[in-house]
């Protein structure tokens, strides 16, 4: 009877894992609707629908809108700065904020050069394209959110799961090993910063490690996320690389490192990652291959 108990398990376990999508690109990804839409704009509920097909491609959990959080997200964006968070978990105490254990919350405000881009798709491509902005966009740990884009500014609130799953702190390596998709180039704001020259560079990867933000709720160091020996490989050998990480960072990176071509990328071409990353509480090898877009 044991024996059979056990092979039950193991072959739902085979069955879910079988059952389980993945994706090659972003488009494919795209297949259904943000759950929570009910209750936002349709702007924000394509925002976040979108995030979700990046999300699905790097094998994270999708996110859902949330009422109380989009109202934050709205005062937010209406302020033009952060909300005090003390004021705002309280707020959502007394509103007996009903979305099971998601106690820990993270207020965003994205300052994007992007003004010309009008459909809420091509506004999260670009987005994603910086590795500083990505960074809260993959944060592996988050389940609702609350989102608003308001003139050139990106508002969102996001609430994290508690306490973190081990699920949650594998390295989630974007473009992921396998993707055919990549664009190839960053129009990079930078301007120096970081060692990151202004103008077009290679698409950035990234690298996140954990989804969920700080000491006392989890065991690591949002700051540690460290890249050795990392090497870009493309069809005539080794690029040049700039890599970022979050204790040498002149802006701001946590759980999460890059490395950022210097110039960009060719179309259709295949480009490898090898490095080793480690953090407070793993380290991992990583080999990612990737296949940026044709023209």
């Amino acid at each position: 009877m044991r024996a059979w108990h056990l092979l039950s398990a193991l072959l739902a376990l085979t069955l879910s894992t079988a059952c389980r999508p993945t994706f090659d690109n972003v488009d494919e990804a795209c297949h259904d609707r943000v759950q929570g839409r009910r209750h936002a704009t349709h702007d924000a509920e394509e925002l976040i629908h979108r995030v979700n097909c990046h999300r699905r491609v790097a094998r994270i959990g999708r996110i859902r809108l949330a009422p109380e959080l989009q109202e934050l997200a709205r005062r937010q964006a209406n302020r033009g700065q952060l909300l005090d968070l003390n004021a705002t978990l309280a707020g959502l105490e007394e509103q007996n904020y009903p979305i099971g254990q998601l106690s820990r919350l993270g207020i965003w405000n994205l300052l994007s050069p992007i003004q010309d881009v009008d459909d809420p798709a091509d506004r999260i491509d670009h987005t994603f394209a910086n590795p500083y902005f990505r960074q809260v966009l993959l944060q592996t740990a988050v389940r609702h959110v609350g989102v608003v884009w308001s003139s050139d500014m990106l508002s969102m609130v996001q609430a994290f799961d508690y306490p973190p799953s081990q699920r949650a702190m594998r390295p989630v390596v974007y473009p992921v090993d396998g993707q055919l998709d990549a664009p190839t180039t960053w129009t990079s704001p930078m301007d120096g910063l970081d060692g990151i020259p202004g103008g077009d560079v290679g698409f950035p990867i990234t690298i996140t490690v954990s989804g969920y933000e700080a000491q006392p709720f989890g065991t690591q160091d949002p700051m540690s996320v460290e890249i050795e020996d990392a090497v870009l490989e493309g069809p005539e050998g080794s690029l040049d690389i700039v890599v970022v990480e979050p204790r040498t960072t002149q802006v701001l990176l946590m759980f999460t490192s890059a490395v950022v071509p210097l110039a960009p990328l060719e179309p259709d071409t295949d480009y490898t990652l090898r490095a080793r990353v480690r953090w407070s509480t793993g380290d991992r090898e990583i080999d990612a291959t990737f296949r940026t877009r044709p023209d």
